[in-house]
Parts: C-alpha cells; structure tokens; sequence
C-alpha cells in the first residue's frame, strides 16, 4: 500500500515509511522543528534502511529490519543532552537543521558496534559515520523488523573516544549502553519484543 502523499498527510507518521533519502532528512528536519518547542507533539518519521544497515543488523541481531524510525519524544531527548553546551566537551550542537545527518549517520555508517541491552532485553546498536566531525547514533531492536532512533550526537574533529558519551548523557539510553560487546547476538533471540509506544514528556 502506498503512503499517503505529504500535502494529504496529517502527520509524518502517515508518510509511511519513506524511501527517498532527501524526502526522509526532509522529513526529520520537520519533526525536530515540530518538536523542538513542543512538548506535547506525538508524531515520528520512518524511513527505509540502506542495506549496509540490514546486514549489519542481521550480521549483529540476527534477524533483519525493514523500517528505521524516530519519534518526537526521540528528538526532544536529543535536544535536551545535546541542544546546547556541547562544546564544552568537544561537540556540536544539534539543532532542527543539522539533525537531519542522522539519516546518513544511520545508513551511510563507518563502524557499528553493539550496545548492553535494555532492561527489557532490547538489543542496541552504536554506529558512527566518520569524516568532517564524526555522527554518532544509537539503535535500539524493537520487535524483529524495525529500529529506534534513541540519540544521536557530532564529535568534532579531534579524535575522541565515542563510549565518553555514549555511558551516561542519553536520558532515554542511559547507563545501560554503557559496555559494548563485540559478540554475535545468537540466532535464537529472534522472539519478537514489542515497540514502545512514544509517551510526552
């Protein structure tokens, strides 16, 4: 079935999952300026994974994904431990305009590693995409075919190691993305596990 076209939408969710990649950083840009002022928005983005993405998580998870996704709730969390300040300790800002590069963060990654799982057993995933200040995003499993946004953050060009913030600042990812582990996910842990509902903050 196809998505509803963006003048009918009445929300971003109701774009479905979006292919085109400039649609989709589009897309996110709209979100994040929605939400970035607006603590009661309920809405969220989806967009296609590269297939680099689907065999990393498959290689990692064992299964594979269809769909990527990113909340309103997701991106004012970003805003609230990476808005402002940032470098103080040696990153940028993000802000509705460049939070965007998640998209290519996300499917255009350099390395990926993964994360502890969530206390409800949620695999996690850091993938960082190099170059003129490094992009830094972590994915969560939800369920067997699709994966959450939970922060994302810019490095600036000195070198720095990634897991200084991926420990402890995230809010929504908090201290149990704090050990990567660099084991193959077994085969078997394919149960399906449901996907959070968003909630206001």
């Amino acid at each position: 079935e196809e998505p509803v076209s963006e003048k009918a939408a009445k929300s971003l969710k109701d774009l479905g999952i979006i292919r085109d990649a400039q649609k989709a950083k589009a897309a996110i840009e709209r979100l994040a300026s929605d939400a970035w002022n607006n603590a009661k928005l309920i809405d969220k983005v989806s967009f296609s994974p590269s297939e680099k993405l689907k065999n990393k998580v498959n290689e990692l998870f064992g299964h594979d994904i269809n769909e990527v996704f990113i909340t309103a709730d997701d991106v004012r969390h970003i805003k609230n431990d990476h808005g402002q300040n940032e470098e103080k300790r040696g990153q940028e800002n993000i802000n509705p305009k460049n939070i965007s590069e998640i998209y290519d963060t996300v499917n255009n990654f350099d390395t990926a590693e993964v994360q502890r799982p969530d206390n409800k057993g949620n695999q996690k995933i850091l993938v960082v995409r190099k170059g003129d200040g490094n992009g830094y995003s972590i994915l969560i499993e939800r369920g067997t075919s699709k994966a959450q946004v939970k922060t994302f953050y810019r490095q600036k060009n000195k070198k720095a190691s990634p897991m200084s913030d991926a420990q402890s600042p995230e809010r929504n990812v908090q201290n149990d993305s704090a050990i990567p582990s660099t084991a193959t996910i077994p085969q078997n842990q394919q149960e399906s596990k449901p996907e959070q509902q968003e909630t206001t903050v």
